[in-house]
């Protein structure tokens, strides 16, 4: 949120270890920006021919918000994206 509220514009891609909404964080996250435009649902539950929104530009005077999973920082790239957020959890069989 600190980014989004007090820096330039410029997507955001925000890695979280499993589904984002599955998490205390990404929960978190969604309740406070519910707000803030049009969600779009995780891109795991949209068929495929939805999936590429990602990657559509984020609408003028607007700032787009994705949330992958770890996995994504090898095999996803996306354009526009100014700040990456890495909060360092990761998913460990104990």
């Amino acid at each position: 949120m600190q980014i989004h509220l007090r820096e330039p514009s410029g997507s955001i891609l925000f890695f979280l270890p499993v589904r984002w909404r599955s998490t205390l964080p990404g929960e978190i996250l969604y309740e406070r920006m519910k707000s803030l435009g049009p969600d779009v649902p995780e891109l795991i539950t949209l068929p495929l021919e939805m999936q590429t929104r990602v990657f559509d530009p984020a609408p003028p005077g607007s700032r787009k918000v994705v949330f992958a999973t770890n996995i994504a920082k090898t095999s996803l790239t996306i354009d526009g994206i100014y700040y990456a957020v890495d909060p360092g959890f990761f998913k460990q069989k104990v």
